[in-house]
């Protein structure tokens, strides 16, 4: 059954998705068009301005993309769970969990999607690619010279981008885990359950972002405010670092998980 859910959230949405995508290559492809083909040609007023008028919508619809993903899986959480239409949803032959799993699995296949749209638009935008083998070996130079006049510079540089790129794969999975969470909360009220539900996200985040903070100085200490610390000693700091983030993450999610699933299962209110 869960399959089942999973596809009716993919093909419920995706008109929507499929308009923004196309409309990313488009504008991807009118850049490609007016810079490479007819600004080839020669020096035209009209043709540069077209062409920073539709980068600029370009790089407008890249971000609106990822903030109407949001958007749209919001206002679908809120209105399939927890008003009218969750009268039948709840009524379906499945738990809870399942449900929730739903949303945070299309959410994340959208977010991956969009992801990849924007990043290929962008190559067909800029239409050639040969500079970034390029970039990328100088970038390999930078970090072996940092590392000869300061040692683990490279080994502190991975685990970085190690840290970075974990939180990146992890971010569309745990924001949905966020957002029902905080949906499930604002509808334990009769009244105004969408501004609850805005509190309850920017409640849990600042808390968050004081814990967080408050370990981040505890863990790193001086050594926070000091550019000049050697890279070894910044690579001991951050692991400790690295290591309280995942904890913290298991902990503060799975709470919310559960808590999702024991309002839904115990607590639900769609007055």
């Amino acid at each position: 059954m869960l399959g089942k859910l999973i596809k009716y959230e993919l093909m419920a949405e995706w008109k929507k998705y499929a308009m923004i995508f196309v409309g990313l290559v488009f504008l991807a492809l009118s850049f490609l068009i007016l810079n490479r083909g007819i600004g080839s040609l020669g020096d035209f007023l009209i043709v540069d301005l077209l062409s920073g008028l539709v980068i600029g919508a370009f790089i407008l619809l890249c971000f609106a993309a990822f903030v109407m993903l949001f958007v749209f899986t919001t206002i679908r959480t809120y209105k399939n769970l927890f008003r009218d239409e969750g009268y039948l949803m709840h009524t379906l032959p499945v738990k809870p969990w399942e449900h929730i799993a739903s949303k945070v699995i299309a959410f994340y296949v959208w977010s991956i999607a969009t992801t990849i749209v924007v990043i290929i638009s962008a190559l067909i935008a800029i239409g050639d690619v040969s500079w970034i083998p390029m970039i990328a070996e100088e970038f390999k130079k930078v970090i072996a010279i940092t590392e000869l006049s300061d040692p683990g510079f490279t080994e502190f540089w991975n685990g970085l981008m190690w840290y970075m790129g974990i939180c990146l794969i992890l971010y569309p999975f745990l924001m949905q885990i966020y957002i029902n969470f905080c949906l499930a909360v604002g509808s334990l009220f009769n009244t105004h359950k969408l501004i609850m539900a805005v509190v309850t996200f920017i409640g849990v985040n600042t808390v968050s972002q004081v814990i967080s903070s408050i370990v981040m100085f505890i863990t790193a200490g001086s050594q926070m405010f000091n550019e000049d610390a050697p890279a070894a000693v910044m690579l001991e700091t951050m692991s400790s670092f690295y290591i309280f983030t995942a904890i913290f993450c298991i902990i503060i999610y799975g709470a919310m998980l559960w808590a999702t699933n024991f309002i839904m299962n115990k607590k639900l209110n769609l007055e």
